[in-house]
């Protein structure tokens, strides 16, 4: 019973992080462009790390999204905690450079360490 539950928990994060790439990608490319201001900082200035990051974030959570749906235990705890690295990383450097937080990279992260928490449990 707990193997299904977590099964259902990890497809449930896939959806999640299928929904959470794509919208940060978009809003991350609108932020970009200049259409949207004060959602994402760094992108209106143009900091290639941050950008880069975001993208990474994006990018990340679209495959974690796709292993957690398919139920690969491995893979959505590795991509999990990678997901949660880059998204601490972009916390503290929009913390540190640009004395700012960024809302979607805390997402990350705390996706992150939810999926490569339930991926751990599943692989046992």
């Amino acid at each position: 019973m707990d193997q299904n539950t977590n099964r259902t928990t990890l497809k449930i994060f896939g959806v999640i992080m299928l929904l959470f790439g794509l919208v940060y990608g978009i809003v991350g490319s609108l932020a970009l462009a200049g259409t949207l201001q004060g959602i994402l900082p760094g992108h209106q200035t143009q900091e290639i790390l941050v950008i880069v990051l975001a993208y990474g974030v994006a990018l990340l959570a679209i495959v974690c999204g796709i292993l957690c749906l398919k139920n690969v235990a491995t893979g959505a705890m590795v991509t999990g905690i990678l997901l949660a690295l880059l998204g601490l990383a972009g916390v503290v450097y929009n913390q540190i450079a640009l004395d700012s937080f960024n809302l979607f990279d805390m997402l990350g992260l705390l996706f992150g360490v939810s999926i490569a928490a339930t991926a751990m449990k599943l692989r046992k």
